[in-house]
């Protein structure tokens, strides 16, 4: 309520309430709260899913697969990039600086890793682009379809992902 009326949106209140919540310590049971975040974004997904038709999938095929696939790859390749050479990547000091961290929690053993972790930044969070989109009245038009293409594309790219993960970790383990 608070961000209606400052004009903001309701998902940034939500997420600073979590923020708070988890400081005061309020909320002790996180599977439970994780149980509900996923069902509230399958709900959020299934209504977005009411509000397409076989029609305007098609008319998306064209940004998902021109535009959607271009920034996956592309953004995949950089964030690679930012992440190679094994051992010691700019990435992996940037965050060992910034967050203090230990380097065997953040350092990229090699470069599977890196193309990996690189997929996965490239990839947005569908439920919360999609729910922006909504509250500002941005889907119908030609922008929010072009974000609705290149999410729908981002969500595809997740299966592969999934697919890979367990084949390099048990790569890792041998």
């Amino acid at each position: 309520m608070i961000m209606r009326i400052l004009c903001r949106s309701q998902i940034l209140g939500f997420f600073f309430a979590g923020i708070v919540l988890n400081q005061l310590g309020i909320i002790r049971n996180l599977t439970d709260v994780k149980v509900l975040s996923e069902w509230g974004i399958l709900f959020l997904l299934f209504e977005m899913g009411l509000e397409l038709s076989l029609a305007r999938l098609k008319a998306l095929a064209k940004f998902a697969f021109g535009m959607g696939l271009t920034q996956v790859v592309l953004s995949t390749l950089a964030f690679t990039a930012f992440e190679l050479p094994p051992n010691g990547a700019v990435g992996t000091r940037i965050l060992e600086f910034l967050f203090h961290s230990r380097s065997d929690l953040v350092n990229i053993r090699s470069i599977d890793e890196a193309v990996v972790i690189g997929a996965a930044l490239s990839l947005s969070s569908s439920a919360f682009v999609l729910q922006l989109l909504a509250e500002k009245g941005e889907l119908p038009t030609r922008f929010g379809s072009a974000t609705l293409g290149i999410l729908l594309l981002q969500d595809i790219a997740v299966v592969p992902l999934l697919v890979i993960l367990p084949v390099l970790e048990s790569q890792v383990s041998e």
